[in-house]
């Protein structure tokens, strides 16, 4: 009896309605598997153009403030060092006028970027990383600190401008006014639209790394047909001197810096 049971049973599983069951199963979960790898592959690769398009938009960034570097910010605040050390060393008279000091009240611009579209990108289509979105905040915040401390800096030359003759070169220095006050408001926003421009070259060229090591990983993953992964190629700048030194910003560094950078877009 239990042997025609399981004869029974065998001629059921062999029937052909089981065959097609197991088959149709079968096929089922070998396309569910082909089409899960083809989107993961797709969506890799969208990812890892996503990072080539994000490396650009740094450059663009980076490349902007390096330009406003050379051409206005570093000239002007070259300019207002001297001046400084001059003024220290000569010991001006501060009404008499005895060193005789152009006072430099040309209004200076902050450049436009597209720290928007960067923003966009990074959170919507580089979704498997979060260093990328922390440097990208950083980045937004320095950008508008830079454009504040510019205007800043354009509204008290004005109004130190307007000011009477003995004021203004104690407003401009930020020495013991006529009257016994003091005022470092001109002296103290240059002081930070230098580093805040430097914020704005440094950032976009961390991401930027960034970016290019996320990317190569991604890439690995990928194989072969991988887009190939743009890097950042800073050697010009930092020979005109125009690249912040890593050195100032310590805890960014040892956070985000990749392990084996690839420095190396053009600007």
């Amino acid at each position: 009896m239990r042997v025609a049971e399981e004869g029974r049973l065998f001629d059921i599983l062999n029937s052909n309605f089981f065959s097609a069951f197991f088959g149709a199963i079968a096929g089922a979960l070998a396309a569910a598997w082909l089409a899960w790898h083809t989107e993961t592959r797709r969506q890799l690769k969208d990812e890892i153009l996503a990072c080539n398009v994000a490396i650009n938009q740094c450059a663009a960034i980076a490349n902007s403030f390096v330009a406003v570097k050379r051409q206005t910010v570093r000239p002007v605040c070259l300019r207002y060092a001297l001046q400084s050390i001059a003024l220290f060393f000569h010991g001006v008279n501060v009404g008499g006028g005895v060193l005789e000091i152009a006072l430099d009240f040309n209004v200076l611009t902050s450049p436009w970027t597209s720290i928007d579209t960067l923003n966009g990108i990074i959170s919507t289509r580089i979704w498997s990383a979060a260093q990328p979105s922390a440097l990208a905040a950083s980045l937004s915040q320095a950008i508008h600190n830079q454009r504040n401390a510019t205007e800043r800096r354009n509204e008290i030359g004005q109004k130190i401008a307007a000011c009477q003759p003995n004021e203004k070169t104690a407003r401009y220095f930020g020495l013991r006014l006529p009257t016994g006050g003091l005022d470092t408001s001109y002296p103290d926003i240059m002081s930070g639209l230098y580093s805040y421009t430097d914020d704005c070259i440094y950032f976009p060229a961390l991401l930027a790394a960034v970016l290019t090591a996320h990317g190569n990983a991604l890439a690995a993953k990928l194989g072969r047909s991988a887009p190939r992964i743009k890097t950042l190629d800073l050697s010009a700048v930092q020979r005109d001197g125009l690249l912040p030194e890593p050195a100032q910003y310590p805890e960014f560094e040892s956070v985000y810096r990749p392990k084996d950078p690839e420095l190396v877009v053009g600007m």
